[in-house]
């Protein structure tokens, strides 16, 4: 179990979900700060397509890149996300991909707190 004696590692099993809370808009701020600009283009695009999310395909078209630069930026912030004890912010979603999150707004928020502290 994470944070026990036992298991003292939370990305061992990383469990907690990302809900609109202040603790995980903490942690969420702490993650896309450490983003790259593009990364934080694909959360805040993601974010802004809800829970349907939105096809790989038009994630490179909006955005101008690569399949590969794509799944660089999931495979990443989800490295960060399972670091902190957090399931995977960034999911699949039949071809494409959505924020794993009833209110995938939170991310938006958080890219917005950063923004203005940077």
């Amino acid at each position: 179990m994470p944070g026990t004696a036992a298991d003292s590692n939370p990305a061992s099993n990383p469990i907690i979900r990302w809900e609109d809370a202040e603790s995980v808009r903490t942690y969420l701020a702490l993650l896309v700060k450490r983003l790259e600009p593009v990364r934080r283009s694909i959360l805040l695009t993601l974010s802004r397509a809800g829970q349907v999310g939105l096809p790989t395909a038009e994630l490179m078209s909006v955005h101008g890149i690569e399949m590969s630069d794509i799944n660089s930026a999931v495979e990443r912030v989800n490295i960060f996300a399972e670091s902190f004890g957090y399931l995977p912010l960034i999911i699949g979603a039949g071809e494409g991909w959505r924020i794993n999150s009833p209110d995938p707004g939170i991310v938006e928020a958080a890219l917005a707190e950063t923004e203005r502290y940077q």
